[in-house]
């Protein structure tokens, strides 16, 4: 009976963990997008003032220029943050989980804790974090 309760409450820590990153992650998804939409509204601005100072005078301002680049360097540069951590998710769910990042296969020797996620050895009852029966 032990056993069944014990499998029952990791499976509901699973769905759990797993409904939580699955939100997060279609959160952070959705920034990204709205980011990338956004630098591809600064292009064609930026396309378009170049064009535009260039049919006036033949020339370009140099600091617009800049300016627009920094943006879109900026908003690059977020999206790989958001990418990485994207990434740190499934590598904790993982972790957690106990499941091989490369093959998804459980690892064979840990047990994670259902109350605190901490990886403890399958010869210990106990968590050694909390205390908690595994």
């Amino acid at each position: 009976m032990a056993g069944l309760k014990d499998t029952v409450s990791k499976s509901f820590t699973a769905i759990n963990l797993k409904k939580n990153n699955f939100v997060t992650i279609n959160k952070i998804n959705t920034y990204i997008s709205t980011l990338e939409h956004e630098i591809s509204s600064l292009y064609s601005r930026m396309g378009t003032n170049a064009y535009a100072r260039w049919k006036k005078d033949g020339g370009f301002d140099t600091d617009q220029l800049n300016e627009f680049c920094e943006k879109i360097r900026e908003k690059e540069e977020e999206i790989a943050r958001q990418k990485a951590r994207i990434q740190e998710i499934e590598e904790e769910e993982n972790q957690i989980l106990g499941r091989n990042e490369d093959s998804g296969e459980e690892i064979v020797g840990r047990v994670y804790c259902a109350f605190c996620g901490t990886a403890n050895s399958d010869q210990y009852k106990f968590c050694v974090k909390c205390g908690k029966p595994l």
